[in-house]
């Protein structure tokens, strides 16, 4: 099958692979293709397979950080969470995901997301909240008042039992820096608890992460708050 015949041509990558990520990217790259009618099939192909070529180059070769809060010892130097987390929402060029079960917005982090609010940086937050967990006490949806924000839920009808909960807690940069952490986003997680996590920076573990929740969301198990 010829899924490059031109811009107008019949085959459709996006329908190739039902998954909402795939169908988004093909279809950006078909609709930059319609602009240029003198490339042809081939060229964007060879184009295609050398970006793929590069980003498993990437995937190989992503680096690893560990990153700490709490109490210190001589025998471990890492980064403390409160000070990368910072560092990451300050490089955000495109886009920042937070996943997290408790958000306490602190000065500092509420003061870094609304300078990437002013720099046009996409802001997507899932979060744990009390309607689909009523032992949940936090309030996400005031956390983020002032700040620019598309709010996500797990909603309750969607959880396979009762108790189940929105645990994790990642961080994603431009679907390609990820810091995965037992810490949530409050000032006692990034600065006093006990917790650890890595940061990884490259290869596809970010994206797959992003994409991944972008699937939820598209099939209804995650949903706009």
């Amino acid at each position: 099958m010829t899924l490059f015949s031109g811009p107008h041509g019949t085959e459709r990558p996006a329908h190739v692979v039902p998954a909402a990520a795939f169908a988004q990217q093909a279809k950006r790259l078909l609709d930059a293709w319609a602009n240029y009618p003198d490339i042809t099939g081939s060229v964007l192909g060879a184009a295609v397979a050398a970006a793929s070529c590069a980003h498993e180059e990437a995937r190989r070769n992503s680096s690893l950080e560990l990153v700490v809060s709490g109490p210190s010892s001589v025998l471990l130097h890492a980064r403390r969470t409160e000070q990368v987390l910072l560092q990451l929402i300050g490089e955000a060029q495109r886009e920042i995901l937070l996943v997290t079960f408790a958000l306490h917005m602190h000065d500092d982090l509420r003061a870094a997301l609304a300078v990437a609010n002013v720099r046009r940086v996409r802001l997507i937050v899932l979060a744990e909240d009390h309607q689909d967990n009523p032992g949940f006490t936090g309030n996400p949806g005031a956390a983020l008042m002032e700040l620019i924000a598309q709010r996500l839920r797990w909603p309750a009808d969607q959880r396979p039992a009762l108790g189940a909960a929105l645990h994790a807690k990642i961080v994603i940069i431009d679907g390609y820096i990820a810091l995965i952490t037992s810490a949530n986003l409050t000032k006692r997680a990034a600065g006093d608890n006990l917790e650890a996590g890595l940061l990884v920076r490259g290869g596809d573990i970010a994206e797959r992460l992003k994409n991944h929740i972008m699937q939820l969301l598209h099939d209804d198990v995650l949903r706009d708050a």
